[in-house]
């Protein structure tokens, strides 16, 4: 069965657009500057409440790690030797009792871990 063509034929109603507050478009070609190969439009939106308290956790996650970092290297009388924009390397010098410690509490870890997997 084909369906007959009406000359009158309804206009569907447009489709709702979504708002975009601010878009940037970015142009990225290989062939040269005149010749775009692959647009982009983007727009920066508020960050929920959930990636903001996620920020948050790793921010003071990150300043207690450093914290505790920094009171091992001056127990054990160690040093700074390179503070990067990525890393840090530490020296430690003499005996080293903290090392102790943070291998207990990484077994603990570790046997916590597997056991929830088994």
């Amino acid at each position: 069965l084909k369906k007959v063509k009406t000359d009158i034929e309804e206009a569907a109603p447009p489709a709702p657009q979504a708002e975009i507050i601010e878009a940037d478009l970015y142009k990225r070609s290989y062939f040269g500057p005149d010749v775009p190969t692959l647009e982009l439009e983007c727009w920066e939106e508020e960050l929920s409440e959930a990636q903001l308290q996620a920020y948050k956790h790793a921010g003071d996650e990150y300043n207690n790690i450093q914290n505790k970092l920094d009171v091992m290297v001056k127990d054990t009388g160690g040093q700074v030797v390179y503070n990067g924009n990525q890393f840090t390397a530490y020296q430690l010098l003499g005996k080293q009792p903290v090392l102790k410690d943070l291998e207990r509490q990484s077994a603990d870890i570790i046997r916590s871990r597997s056991r929830s997997l088994s």
